[in-house]
């Protein structure tokens, strides 16, 4: 784990560098979220030296319970998972310090890494920042598929493929295959379909091949 520690260190770095490009207002792929929200909702992360956000973490991996659905359809929910500064600057100060030793500890290190590494790529996106080092996404990517086996089952199983050689799958037929490197499997994975530049073939037994968040 201690690899997946340097890189999500490295990704927060990155990621606050690039909060202070855009500023707050800066649109976002996270909906109506701003930049500042986003830099709120992480910020909020590190609460109780990670506590709170490490329990939730270590919840999902146990069960597949997917919060992030009761985080979404709630705001009292969300408005109590994201207390903590509300200040730009307070957020800013928070993340520009290492994250809490829980949140890049054990298993729930990978789902740290994706929380940073999707939330930089939905700043720097629309505002075409440019990065100077990707994180290795494998662990991102192996949890993800067991985070989303029910949803990728509904259409009809899913093998994902990246850079034309590391396989996933969820049954030895899947009806869909996705390709594409690491960090746009990832955002596919994460509910960013339109924004993701993958490559798509078969035929889903759903209505589509779009992931909710």
């Amino acid at each position: 784990m201690n690899d997946v520690r340097e890189d999500i260190e490295e990704e927060r770095r990155q990621l606050v560098a690039t909060l202070k490009l855009v500023g707050p207002g800066a649109p976002t792929l996270a909906g109506e979220w701003l930049a500042s929200d986003i830099a709120r909702h992480l910020a909020a992360q590190d609460r109780l030296r990670g506590l709170g956000s490490w329990a939730a973490r270590r919840l999902v991996l146990a069960t597949g319970l997917r919060l992030t659905a009761i985080y979404l359809d709630r705001p009292a929910v969300a408005a109590l998972v994201n207390a903590g500064p509300r200040d730009w600057v307070r957020c800013i100060t928070r993340l520009e310090r290492d994250p809490p030793t829980l949140l890049v500890a054990d298993a729930v290190a990978g789902v740290t890494l994706w929380e940073h590494f999707v939330h930089h790529e939905d700043v720097r996106r629309p505002s075409d920042v440019q990065r100077t080092s990707s994180p290795n996404l494998m662990p991102v990517i192996e949890w993800l598929m067991t985070y989303n086996r029910r949803r990728l089952e509904r259409l009809g199983g899913a093998r994902i493929v990246a850079n034309g050689e590391h396989q996933w799958s969820t049954r030895p037929a899947p009806a869909v295959t996705v390709e594409g490197p690491p960090s746009e499997l990832v955002l596919w994975l994460s509910g960013r379909g339109r924004a993701a530049q993958v490559t798509l073939r078969g035929r889903p037994e759903g209505t589509g091949t779009e992931l909710a968040i």
